[in-house]
């Protein structure tokens, strides 16, 4: 074995099946190959070291694609996953597929398993033993609304493992698995989620600001002087305003609610347009938006979010 090589518990058998160290015979007479290069291995089954594989020739570079590619198979072999516990109380446990296809193209992304369940559902399976999942098909998995978990093995990459506890870590046990997206728990966020919208609007009405356009993004506070809860209304057009009187290119947008006025900044020393309290007219400066405006997001979510946190939408 090079000085650089990496021991491996599982190699490919001449029959085309994946195998343990420890179901073969000792040496080259294992007739097995490596699951990255397809190089011959030998099987080592000394009594001083673990049992493992070695390349017979030069080290390929594969680092623990045996790992992976074998939990591959044991998906494929066993058709079963435990769920990790589902995000407000929805229901998760054991699911077994009538299908696990390994390297799925899901759009245009491929995944390392797809499980199909007998109802049509699909689950994404992705397998960690170095590399993490890339960003780019994080968004693609939710911006499509596919089920997806991660199994998590790098706590295996240098045990050497055998089937069982392969077939534990993987089947057997939720311990190592996450979500990477979980569809209905994503349909209660955007439901909580329009439903604060929905109250941010009422709110407005109900406290007679006056109409105002589209292109503000509602939100609400409670008042520092007067902790009354006002609405609050945010856009994306520069607010300073160089000199006064305001011209157009600092306004907000058309029709500006009754709450928006332009005020003094001591601390900028500048004056810009900024929300006012509904109750006591005291201005809500931008500072203090920053730091509470998810204080009042916070209190509406705990009575109304059906168990959906501010901080998830």
């Amino acid at each position: 074995m090079a000085k650089s090589d990496v021991k491996a518990a599982f190699a490919r058998h001449a029959d085309g099946l994946i195998v343990h160290v420890d179901d073969v015979r000792r040496g080259l007479k294992c007739e097995c190959t490596c699951l990255h290069c397809k190089g011959l291995m030998i099987a080592r089954q000394g009594r001083v070291q673990a049992h493992h594989f070695a390349h017979h020739g030069p080290y390929c570079g594969g680092g623990m694609t045996w790992l992976h590619r074998t939990a591959q198979e044991i998906l494929t072999r066993e058709r079963t996953i435990i769920l990790p516990t589902r995000r407000y109380g929805l229901a998760s446990g054991m699911v077994t597929f009538v299908d696990v296809i390994k390297e799925a193209n899901i759009g245009s992304r491929r995944v390392d398993c797809l499980g199909l369940t007998d109802t049509g559902a699909r689950i994404a399976i992705e397998i960690r033993v170095t590399h993490e999942v890339v960003d780019e098909k994080l968004r693609d998995f939710r911006s499509q609304n596919i089920a997806a978990v991660e199994v998590d093995l790098r706590h295996l990459s240098k045990a050497l493992p055998d089937w069982d506890m392969l077939r534990e870590a993987i089947c057997d046990s939720n311990e190592h698995i996450q979500w990477l997206h979980d569809p209905d728990a994503s349909e209660k966020e955007l439901a909580a989620m329009r439903a604060f919208e929905a109250h941010t609007r009422d709110l407005a009405q109900q406290l007679d600001v006056g109409p105002f356009s589209d292109e503000y993004d509602l939100s609400a506070v409670y008042c520092w002087k007067c902790d009354a809860a006002t609405p609050v209304f945010e856009w994306t057009k520069e607010r300073t305003v160089p000199a006064l009187p305001a011209d157009e290119d600092t306004e907000p947008p058309e029709p500006i609610p009754r709450t928006l006025s332009i005020g003094y900044s001591y601390m900028a020393g500048v004056s810009y347009w900024g929300n006012r309290c509904v109750e006591c007219n005291m201005l809500q400066g931008d500072f203090y938006l920053f730091q509470n405006k998810m204080e009042y997001a916070d209190d509406w979510f705990d009575r109304n979010g059906n168990g959906v946190s501010c901080w998830d939408v």
